[in-house]
């Protein structure tokens, strides 16, 4: 099935966010530098040292689901580097989405809320962790 170009613009009209939801503390804002595009250098891909492929890549990520959320697409190779008949080994375009709540009954309850979901259009698995790791300066050693 086609989408056509409004079903496409109300798609990300809904997805994406210009900023941080109230809700969450910028203190709790642990993937918000994130936001923008990244150029990668591929090192490893599925357990394998690929240094010696030159790989390059590039990863996109953005505030969505009314700030609440940064959802990201890894590309491998970059756009411009794609050919039609891709080394399937070496392939991947896929990405997650990375979300805070004050609770998993409040996530749970926004997943509902999801046209996507709601019409069975998504499937979404929720991973609970917690990121115990963060240089409080990493968006400065960034540039």
């Amino acid at each position: 099935m086609a989408v056509n170009v409004e079903h496409r613009a109300m798609f990300y009209l809904l997805l994406a966010a210009e900023e941080l939801s109230p809700e969450i503390p910028e203190s709790a804002d642990v993937y918000g530098w994130l936001c923008g595009s990244w150029d990668l250098d591929v090192v490893h891909y599925r357990g394998i040292n690929v240094v010696a492929r030159g790989l390059k890549g590039e990863v996109h990520a953005a505030r969505v689901l009314e700030g609440r959320a940064v959802q990201d697409v890894w590309i491998m190779p970059r756009l411009e580097d794609r050919c039609a008949d891709p080394d399937r080994t070496m392939n991947m375009y896929g990405g997650i989405i990375v979300a805070v709540a004050k609770s998993r009954q409040q996530l749970e309850a926004i997943i509902r809320e999801d046209p996507f979901f709601e019409r069975g259009l998504a499937d979404v698995r929720i991973i609970q962790f917690r990121a115990s790791q963060r240089a409080v300066d990493m968006p400065k050693r960034l540039g």
